[in-house]
């Protein structure tokens, strides 16, 4: 039987994911017929039947790299030919390599046993990382475990930039709240109303949880599960709001997108769908090369009126380390 292994991830400013030449490949293994003769790359018997298993790699395919461009989709990397057994439930452990999508840099030794990694590339100053930000259960898993986390800019670091484009008494949407401090601290600013929305339960049920503990008035803050890229409507207490902020919602959508951008348009659809007119989206972005495309049938689109580049002082710079800039993208709701 020919076994092939395809795997799924995003990848951030790396490419050509690949297992090293010396690297162990773990599976579960299931015996279905009598074993074979000869060398392998695997051989195992049975304990009950003294059967034995054989695995080898497929000698005419060779082991291919995951690179960027795959993000969020299945490719095959390996092809093996089983006797006597059955390989599943492949887990990827160390031993893993890639290369900086913008820089010549080697990352040696990738450990993929808790199914993330994060470094930096000093050459081309930006995150590396390998995280299946595609992927719910990734967010679920994560918010679990995760207190607090604050993605790109806090808003000290935004607020003299964006309140021109905010109003007090009007309703205000967070797309992909995540556990971000972003509502209370706007909140503090005067800016009550806030519609707080994420995909995942988990940090919907924390968040709600951490609202009602804090010792503040925070009463105008509302929390919802919802899907941002299917009917986002449905979900919401109101139809039309005229602000909305993301932090990295838009980026975090892009990694498993397509080379047509179609979940990042369908993204910017759902939110011209809940807006008004002249509706002002307030988007985050480690990108400075961010475009809110929306589709050719709606009658309405978003102008980016400004980009924003806001530097950024990470705790580990080293002298002479290129400058890091998040941006703010401000974007308009126009009609056609």
């Amino acid at each position: 039987m020919v076994a092939s292994l395809y795997i799924k991830t995003d990848l951030e400013n790396v490419t050509d994911l690949a297992p090293t030449d010396d690297c162990e490949w773990y599976f579960k293994d299931i015996y279905e017929i009598s074993g074979s003769r000869g060398s392998a790359s695997l051989v195992m018997r049975c304990k009950f039947c003294k059967r034995e298993g054989t695995a080898q790699f497929e000698p005419s395919f060779k082991i291919k790299k995951y690179n960027i461009e795959q993000n969020g989709k299945f490719q095959q990397i390996a092809q093996f030919d089983c006797r006597g057994l059955e390989l599943v439930d492949f887990q990827p452990r160390d031993s893993w390599l890639a290369k900086g999508a913008e820089s010549d840099t080697v990352f040696n030794d990738i450990d993929l046993s808790e199914g993330e990694w994060a470094e930096y590339d000093e050459k081309s100053g930006e995150p590396v990382g390998i995280i299946p930000f595609h992927e719910r259960d990734y967010w679920e898993s994560r918010f679990k475990k995760e207190k607090h986390f604050e993605w790109l800019l806090t808003w000290k670091d935004i607020q003299s930039e964006v309140e021109t484009y905010l109003n007090k008494s009007e309703n205000i949407l967070h797309l992909g709240c995540g556990n971000s401090e972003l509502p209370f601290d706007m909140s503090d600013a005067g800016y009550k109303r806030i519609v707080n929305i994420d995909y995942a339960e988990t940090v919907i049920r924390r968040m709600k949880a951490v609202t009602q503990e804090k010792q503040k008035d925070y009463s105008g803050l509302s929390w919802y599960t919802g899907d941002c890229l299917n009917n986002l409507i449905s979900f919401l207490p109101h139809e039309n709001y005229t602000t909305v902020i993301d932090k990295s919602l838009v980026d975090t959508i892009a990694c498993s997108d397509d080379n047509l951008q179609s979940n990042t348009k369908k993204f910017a659809d759902q939110v011209l769908q809940v807006t008004t007119v002249n509706a002002v989206w307030i988007s985050i972005s480690f990108s400075n090369e961010r475009i809110y495309n929306t589709s050719p049938s709606s009658t309405f689109y978003w102008k980016t009126e400004k980009k924003i580049p806001i530097e950024v002082h990470q705790e580990n710079d080293k002298p002479g380390a290129p400058a890091i800039y998040y941006y703010i993208y401000i974007n308009k709701k126009v009609q056609k």
